[in-house]
């Protein structure tokens, strides 16, 4: 600002803003109406996607929809006695899982007791590899447990 030069300001004290020329109305104008087609374009790329994914889940239900009507509502004996299997393995599991939970708590529970005694620690050359784990045919001193066929594992395939 200029010395001496003297501030414009209305009849309140407000002081006044500086009016813009046309050229920058243009101007302003422009950058806001592309903006405004920016965001237009947007929200018509996510309302087309929204829109498939609508239409995807309608195709699911109509298909679901189909097949409840041609079955009524039943299910084949095959696909009922699966269902049943996996069930029974879930509880068969379940119950080997609380039994582990239950011994593992005995255990802690005897835990303090056993405390008191002195430990003892036993070098790799002392262990011993349990006689049930060793496959049939094969000497205790031939067998490596790393190299052992590993137990199968119980997969639960969700239904």
């Amino acid at each position: 600002m200029v010395k001496g030069a003297k501030k414009m300001v209305d009849s309140n004290g407000v002081p006044k803003k500086k009016k813009m020329t046309a050229r920058e109305r243009e101007e302003l104008l422009i950058e806001n109406f592309i903006g405004l087609q920016r965001a237009m374009i947007n929200l018509s790329m996510k309302f087309e996607n929204l829109s498939d994914n609508i239409a995807k889940l309608l195709n699911v239900f109509e298909v679901s929809a189909r097949d409840y009507m041609v079955n009524k509502g039943r299910t084949s004996p095959e696909v009922d006695r699966d269902l049943v299997n996996r069930i029974n393995m879930l509880i068969e599991q379940n119950k080997a899982i609380m039994s582990t939970v239950r011994s593992i708590e005995e255990k802690s529970k005897q835990k303090p007791e056993a405390s008191k005694a002195p430990v003892q620690m036993v070098s790799p050359q002392q262990t011993q590899v349990p006689s049930t784990n060793i496959p049939q045919g094969m000497q205790q001193s031939q067998y490596n447990p790393s190299t052992a066929p590993a137990k199968p594992k119980t997969i639960v395939q969700t239904i």
